[in-house]
């Protein structure tokens, strides 16, 4: 079968092509002209102008996000293509080492829109490899995407996650069949699973700043709030905290936290590990800490609920700057993507006002170097924090 025979072409109404010539990635469906025949959801198309001339390849989305380009030429899903962009991933992380990741055995080593390939995350602990598809079209082109990435990093396991919603959507091995291993973070040990755990089996986005909070834990009281498996809680304590409380609605990751503790080596006497909601542990309390973390999952994935998620950043914060000490701090997370670093600081002011506190932003915070963001498309900014000094 002639493989180009086989791909549609989807055509833009007249001036619309703007954000595809600003090299966007995303084609939503009110650019396009009304389809006579529907493209199967995940297939790759082509995309042309009002002219008939070719724009870009990618993706159908199917929905209001109707394409998702992955060139702005007129592209073939071949191996090729995918070897070229896992390439082209492979030697900016080979250049950023030297920066970050380079005393880390757990890296991100592709960020969908960020490195080319809207929608598709590869992560790697160890040599073990945990691929994510956050729609069909992965699923769809899944052998030839997979192919390319045995060709270009030669994993030892690769792990599919479908992300996607569907009966065809089961996590399962492409090839080998180990489940977890220990991987080195700055000196610390921990353990990661990628068929139980969370995300693609932990929080690599935060490695730098568990960096940042150990240097500022030394002979500190710190709350971990969200703390997982309890990587922040480990980087503190490595950095000389007096005392770290974990808290964590999950039994399941207090007890990996525990393992990560005994496995570092870290004296039970400086930590404790609360299972609890955590707004509502904090509403009961009335200690103090010297440095708060409180880092959340997303409160709003789509933009129906995003006011709703603001309103929950500002209560938890509220909540945070009341109990950090004077002349403490706290560092504050969003990874919300509809919400973006404006409307996160918003809602951090109001907690500070709320809570009735002076406080001077120390640094802004963000994603790492192995999850970086194409200039052209902001939206793979979604990790934002602030590191926030407190008077009282």
């Amino acid at each position: 079968m002639n493989l180009e025979k086989s791909i549609p072409t989807l055509s833009l109404k007249p001036k619309k092509e703007a954000s595809i010539l600003r090299r966007h990635r995303w084609v939503f469906s009110g650019a396009l002209k009304k389809l006579h025949q529907n493209p199967e959801v995940g297939q790759w198309v082509w995309l042309e102008n009002s002219e008939r001339q070719i724009m870009g390849s990618g993706f159908y989305g199917g929905g209001s996000i109707a394409l998702r380009l992955v060139s702005f030429e007129k592209a073939l899903p071949e191996l090729s293509l995918f070897i070229k962009l896992f390439e082209n991933a492979l030697v900016y992380r080979q250049h950023i080492a030297s920066i970050e990741t380079k005393a880390c055995t757990a890296m991100r080593r592709f960020h969908g829109e960020g490195d080319g390939i809207p929608g598709l995350v590869l992560d790697s602990y160890q040599n073990h490899f945990v691929l994510q598809g956050h729609h069909e079209g992965i699923d769809r082109y899944l052998d030839v995407i997979s192919e390319a990435i045995k060709q270009v990093y030669k994993p030892d396991t690769l792990y599919y996650q479908p992300v996607w919603q569907g009966e065809q959507a089961q996590n399962r091995f492409l090839w080998g069949n180990t489940e977890s291993c220990r991987v080195q973070e700055y000196g610390i040990q921990m353990e990661v699973n990628w068929c139980s755990g969370q995300k693609t089996g932990t929080f690599i986005d935060q490695r730098e700043h568990r960096t940042l909070a150990a240097k500022l834990a030394q002979g500190k009281q710190v709350l971990n709030a969200y703390a997982y498996s309890g990587g922040f809680s480990l980087a503190c304590l490595q950095g000389g905290a007096e005392h770290v409380t974990s808290l964590d609605i999950s039994s399941g990751a207090m007890q990996l936290l525990e393992n990560n503790l005994k496995l570092n080596g870290i004296e039970e006497q400086k930590h404790t590990g609360i299972t609890t909601d955590v707004p509502s542990w904090l509403k009961q309390q009335d200690q103090g800490f010297d440095l708060v973390i409180l880092d959340p999952p997303a409160f709003a994935k789509k933009r129906n609920s995003r006011h709703q998620a603001i309103q929950a950043y500002r209560r938890l914060n509220a909540l945070g700057f009341k109990r950090v000490n004077r002349c403490g701090f706290l560092m504050t997370f969003s990874c919300s993507g509809v919400v973006d670093s404006g409307m996160f600081r918003q809602a951090v002011f109001a907690g500070a006002l709320d809570a009735g506190v002076r406080v001077r932003v120390v640094y802004n915070l963000g994603q790492p170097s192995d999850h970086p963001v194409d200039l052209y498309h902001p939206e793979a900014s979604y990790l934002k924090g602030l590191l926030l000094y407190v008077e009282r």
